[in-house]
C-alpha cells in the first residue's frame, strides 16, 4: 500500500513538474511572441523565427527585418546570411530574396549589392543572373549618368572584348558600336524633327521628303536646283554673307538628296570601290542629305574634297557653330561616325547644340546618345 502511495506521489510530482515546465514554456513563448509582435513580425514569421532559434538575437537587438521575415516565410532562409538579411532593406518584388541569395552566393559584397538593387529592376537583374554564372564586377557601370539597364549584358561583353574603361564602354555600346555598321538599325519614327539622328544605325524611310524644301540665294549656292530646309537656308545664308564680308567665299554644292538619288550615288561608288565605298558614301536611307539639314560646301577655287586646305575651312571650323552648324564627320572620330573625315559636310542643329559640340569636341552621335536618346 505504502509502495503504491509512493508511486502515486511521484507520478503527481512529475505531472506537476511537467505542468510547471509547460506553463513556464508557454509563458516564455507568449512573452516572446508578444515582444516579437511588438517589433512588427507577423504570427507566421514569429513561429518561424522561434523554430529557427532567432528570437533571442532579434529581441536582444530589437530589430525588425522584413527581408529576414520574407526569407523565412518563403522558405528561402539561409542561416549563413542571417546578418545580411538584417542588413538589407526589403525590396518589394517577388524574386528579391532569391536574387539576394544568388548575389551573396556569387561573392558580391553588401555595398555592391546595394548599388545593384538600387539601379536595376527585377527584370534587369533576373536577366543578368541568368546570362552570367559567376561574379562579374559590373557595378561601376550602374553609377554612370548614361547607363541604360537594357544594355548591361552588352556592356559586359564589349568591355571584356576591348578592355575599355567603364564610361567609354557605355558610350560606345549606347551608340550601338558593339554591332557592325548597318546592322541592328532602326527606322526613324520622326524624320521631320530638326534634331533627327541619321547614321549607320538610324535609317530614314525610303519615301521621306522634307516638307519645307527651298533653294538658296545665288550668292550661296552653285545653282537653284539645290534644295535645303527653310531653317537651314536662313542660317546658312547668314553665315555665307558674313564670311563674304571677310573676302572669303563658301557655296553649297550639294543639299537635299532623295532616297533614289542617294541610292544611285552609292551604287556608282560601290561599283568603283566595293565595300570601301562605305567609308565615304552613305547607303540609301542612311544619308543626312535626305533630311535637307545637311550641305556640302566649297570655296569655288578648289574641289570640295580639298576644302580643308582653304582659309574658308579654318573660318568655318571655328565659327560655324555660332550659326548652328557642325562639321559632321571630323577627324579622329571615324570609329564613331563610320566615315572618313569630311571637312566640307555641315549639319544644322541650332546654335545651342552646335556650340556644345564645338566646345566639348563631340560628334552628334555622342551628344544624341547622351542627352537626347536617354
Amino acid at each position: 500500500m505504502k509502495k503504491n502511495i509512493k508511486i502515486i506521489f511521484k507520478s503527481i510530482m512529475f505531472i506537476c513538474f511537467s505542468l510547471c515546465l509547460i506553463i513556464i514554456y508557454y509563458q516564455h513563448h507568449y512573452s516572446t511572441f508578444k515582444q516579437l509582435k511588438k517589433l512588427n513580425y507577423t504570427p507566421k514569421g514569429i513561429n518561424l523565427i522561434m523554430k529557427n532559434n532567432l528570437d533571442n538575437y532579434l529581441l536582444k537587438t530589437k530589430i525588425y527585418s522584413k527581408t529576414l521575415e520574407t526569407a523565412l516565410t518563403k522558405d528561402l532562409y539561409l542561416k549563413k546570411y542571417l546578418h545580411d538579411y538584417v542588413f538589407f532593406e526589403y525590396k518589394n518584388y517577388d524574386k528579391y530574396i532569391e536574387h539576394l541569395n544568388t548575389l551573396k552566393d556569387r561573392g558580391y559584397k553588401n555595398d555592391e549589392i546595394n548599388i545593384i538593387l538600387e539601379f536595376l529592376t527585377e527584370e534587369d537583374l533576373d536577366l543578368i543572373l541568368k546570362e552570367t554564372k559567376d561574379y562579374l564586377d559590373f557595378t561601376p557601370f550602374l553609377t554612370s549618368n548614361y547607363f541604360l539597364s537594357k544594355n548591361i549584358i552588352r556592356y559586359i561583353n564589349y568591355q571584356d572584348k576591348y578592355q575599355l574603361d567603364y564610361e567609354e564602354t557605355i558610350n560606345k555600346v549606347n551608340m550601338n558600336l558593339d554591332y557592325p555598321f548597318y546592322t541592328n538599325y532602326k527606322i526613324i519614327e520622326d524624320p521631320f524633327n530638326n534634331l533627327v539622328l541619321v547614321n549607320k544605325y538610324h535609317k530614314l524611310p525610303s519615301d521621306f521628303i522634307p516638307q519645307d524644301l527651298t533653294s538658296l540665294i545665288s550668292a550661296c549656292s552653285i545653282n537653284q536646283d539645290i534644295l535645303v530646309t527653310k531653317t537651314l537656308k536662313k542660317k546658312f545664308e547668314e553665315m555665307c554673307l558674313d564670311i563674304k564680308n571677310l573676302n572669303l567665299n563658301i557655296k553649297v554644292i550639294s543639299g537635299y538628296r532623295s532616297y533614289q538619288t542617294q541610292e544611285d550615288l552609292y551604287n556608282k561608288y560601290y561599283q568603283k570601290d566595293g565595300t570601301l565605298a562605305d567609308d565615304y558614301s552613305a547607303r540609301p536611307g542612311f544619308s543626312e542629305h535626305q533630311t535637307g539639314l545637311a550641305v556640302d560646301i566649297y570655296n569655288e577655287e578648289l574641289p570640295f574634297t580639298k576644302f580643308k586646305n582653304t582659309p574658308e575651312y579654318q573660318w568655318v571650323k571655328n565659327n560655324a557653330h555660332r550659326y548652328g552648324f557642325i562639321i559632321r564627320y571630323p577627324k579622329d572620330k571615324e570609329d564613331i561616325t563610320g566615315y572618313k573625315e569630311e571637312p566640307w559636310h555641315l549639319r544644322y542643329l541650332g546654335e545651342e547644340i552646335a556650340t556644345y559640340l564645338y566646345e566639348h569636341h563631340l560628334t552628334y552621335d555622342e551628344y544624341y546618345t547622351q542627352f537626347i536618346k536617354k
